[in-house]
């Protein structure tokens, strides 16, 4: 089942691709996720791997990997 992942309006997307160029991955990630406004279980489910994996991206404590920047860049 393809869970239902709204996109990032145009004019905020732009705002935080500025930002982000001062941010590490796993924080990038989180703020992507939460201007999406999804939880952490619904890009896990997105991306097949648990929330608790996906949680450790964020959080720094596991590198996410480009394959699965990859997949969640086409959410």
């Amino acid at each position: 089942m393809k869970s239902k992942i709204s996109p990032i309006p145009k004019q905020k997307y732009h705002v935080f691709l500025s930002y982000s160029k001062q941010l590490p991955w796993n924080e990038m990630i989180q703020k992507l996720r939460e201007y999406s406004e999804c939880t952490q279980q619904q890009v896990a489910t997105a991306i097949n791997v648990n929330r608790k994996t996906y949680s450790n991206y964020e959080s720094g404590v596991s590198d996410i990997g480009i394959e699965k920047i990859k997949k969640s860049a086409q959410l």
